[in-house]
């Protein structure tokens, strides 16, 4: 039998629990063990966050956080301070228990609705989790543990899933030990996607950093620059734009290329839009292919845009009309990019394939091609400049 033990928060808190196992039975305040642990003495990356249930308007009543002992050791979290910040206000939570979290045990703080709720856990109906959430930290005697940009991830994932309901981080982070998560390393859903909370357990895969392969997990190849580039951009169907719109890449790479985790950014001068290629299974374009990715909302189902062959659909906005800059990068690293300065209806944007490779493409190396040549060579036919 593992019994419930009765732990309190300094600052913030109501009713604090910790549970050991689901096998329970009660202990009275006189009864319980007096244990008093050590103050914290964690190292950066020993403890991470490993998984974010944020409020939204429908779901006020279940806002958690969850963090995992990625050490090798038990970890003493008395004293650790937990800080939560948003626009309006910052919130300092302090840790007050007696037991140690063992090694690759996971802890979850917050408040949940009714129902089966972790075998670990702190009740906390004061914890500010919810859409304005910018940054959750993690610290331990003045130091650093742990720490998660929301806000960044929010911009990064597009305004479709500015409302994120779960916010959490890819299994094979944890699993292979890599401590201080980078921000390709999450996963995010929107609370109309179901998501797949799972506190105090083992998170899925989504599929960035790390990818399945034939069942087999493996970790993915970041892109080289010009490694592909942006051949054509289809964003300006005739009628509705929604699921008609498409962008394809070309391989340049002398081998098979990873797509997962592609980042992709669009912009004009007053607004930008994100999508982002992260599934669980391994998304892999041949070398000196081409690649297309069609781009459509959520709700609709998937359709083939004007009759094109879509290798992999991105989810989220559609694609701007108007004069933008359209960026590639791949955990971080710049890949390609072009300017474009105009707009034009039913009418693709194709690379010449004589124009020499830059990291941003002038808009004078693009044509305009009516429906485009999505999956073959580019004709474009721009004059060479004149000599003087």
């Amino acid at each position: 039998m593992i019994a419930v033990f009765r732990y309190s928060l300094m600052r913030n808190f109501r009713g604090a629990v910790l549970i050991g196992a689901s096998m329970l039975m009660a202990c009275s305040e006189e009864n319980m063990p007096k244990v008093t642990l050590p103050p914290c003495d964690l190292k950066t990356g020993e403890l991470m966050f490993t998984e974010f249930k944020l409020a939204t308007v429908d779901q006020d009543d279940s806002r958690w956080l969850e963090f995992r002992n990625n050490s090798t050791r038990p970890l003493s979290l008395h004293r650790a301070i937990l800080k939560i910040e948003s626009p309006a206000r910052i919130q300092y939570t302090s840790f007050s228990l007696t037991q140690y979290l063992p090694i690759e045990s996971y802890m979850t703080v917050g408040e949940f609705p009714p129902g089966p709720r972790p075998d670990a856990m702190i009740l906390n109906r004061n914890l500010y989790l919810g859409s304005t959430t910018t940054h959750v930290s993690l610290w331990c005697q003045d130091r650093l543990i742990d720490t998660v940009d929301l806000e960044k991830l929010r911009i990064e994932r597009g305004s479709k899933n500015f409302e994120l309901a779960l916010v959490y981080l890819d299994h094979a982070v944890t699993t292979l030990q890599k401590p201080q998560s980078q921000s390709y390393d999450w996963c995010t859903l929107a609370s109309d996607e179901n998501p797949p909370f799972t506190p105090g357990e083992v998170n899925p895969h989504c599929g960035a950093r790390y990818c399945l392969e034939s069942d087999t997990l493996v970790e993915v190849t970041a892109l080289a620059p010009a490694d592909i580039t942006i051949n054509e951009i289809f964003a300006d169907a005739p009628g509705a734009d929604a699921a008609q719109e498409w962008l394809e890449l070309k391989i340049n790479s002398t081998k098979p290329v990873y797509l997962n985790g592609l980042h992709l950014k669009q912009q004009t001068a007053t607004q930008q839009r994100h999508w982002r290629l992260q599934v669980p299974q391994c998304v892999i374009a041949a070398a000196g292919d081409f690649f297309v990715l069609g781009v459509r909302p959520t709700e609709l189902s998937v359709v083939t845009p004007l009759g094109i062959v879509v290798d992999h659909w991105l989810i989220g906005d559609a694609l701007f009309n108007a004069v933008n800059t359209v960026s590639l990068t791949h955990f971080g690293v710049a890949i390609h990019a072009a300017n474009l300065d105009k707009t034009t209806e039913n009418k693709s944007w194709s690379l010449d394939p004589v124009a020499a490779i830059q990291p941003i493409q002038a808009s004078a190396d693009y044509c305009a091609v009516t429906n485009g040549s999505p999956n073959n060579e580019n004709i474009c036919n721009i004059p060479a400049p004149s000599m003087p």
